[in-house]
Order: C-alpha cells, then sequence, then structure tokens
C-alpha cells in the first residue's frame, strides 16, 4: 500500500527553558482514501540526558469502512502516547515509545478490542549534528 505523508509544524510554546507544548497535524494518503491527524506535544526536560513528551493525537480517515454492525463508519483512533528520550552519549540515543489507542467508532483492532498497545523501541546514532544515517526501530503491537 502506497502511503505518503505530510507533517505540519505549528510554532511551539516554551514557557520555562525545560518544558515545550507544539500543536501539530499530518495529512496521509493512501490508495483506499486520504486521513489525518492532529496532535498536542508536552516535553519536559527533566535532565540533559533525559526528557520525555506526552502525546494526546486524534487520528481520522477520511473514507468509510465497515464496522462491527456491518455499517459504513470511519475508523478513527484517539491516541496517547509517550516518549522517554535518553541521551546516552553525544552520538547514540534511546527512545521508548508506548502509544495507547482506542477506537472512536465500531471497530476492533486486529486484538479483538476496542483498544490497543504498540510498544516502539528506537535507538539512533549520529554521525554529527547534521547526520543522523542510523535508526533502528522495533515495534509491538
Amino acid at each position: 500500500m502506497d502511503i505518503t505523508k505530510s507533517k505540519v509544524g505549528i510554532r511551539y510554546l516554551k514557557p520555562t527553558d525545560k518544558l515545550t507544548i507544539q500543536p501539530g497535524g499530518l495529512i496521509n494518503d493512501k490508495s483506499i482514501g486520504s486521513g489525518g491527524a492532529v496532535y498536542l506535544d508536552v516535553n519536559y526536560k527533566f535532565v540533559p540526558w533525559f526528557n520525555l513528551t506526552v502525546r494526546n493525537r486524534y487520528n481520522h480517515n477520511n473514507y468509510s469502512s465497515t464496522d462491527l454492525s456491518g455499517e459504513l463508519d470511519n475508523n478513527d483512533t484517539y491516541e496517547i502516547g509517550t516518549y522517554w528520550n535518553f541521551k546516552i552519549t553525544d552520538k547514540f540515543s534511546y527512545t521508548f515509545e508506548p502509544h495507547y489507542f482506542i477506537r472512536v467508532n465500531d471497530f476492533n483492532s486486529s486484538n479483538g478490542k476496542d483498544h490497543h498497545w504498540e510498544i516502539t523501541n528506537t535507538f539512533r546514532y549520529r554521525i554529527n549534528e547534521h547526520w543522523l544515517p542510523i535508526r533502528i526501530t522495533l515495534v509491538r503491537s
């Protein structure tokens, strides 16, 4: 399936030197239709080597799918995610991302329930400030 995504960046708020708040969104295009999402990220830098982002996101499909009752509806999800960002060294970092998804309408996830978890572990290696050539992501849902 071909997927095209475009992110919309919005200027972020920085109430303190450790706290940032950033709204955002994305638009995607798939062979079966388009969709989009709006979200709000809140990030707090606890120490130089650790920060935490909490994301509240609504994912919307602009096309209908058949729901559990046999009716056509949008298979939208409400998502709550966290990003536990660890700076191991100047070149190596790790992010732990647990995300919880809730189906908004009468649909189930692949686990047969109206909700599910996706756990992502991302390892990054940075050559310099402009080049991040290695990113390994492991996803479990």
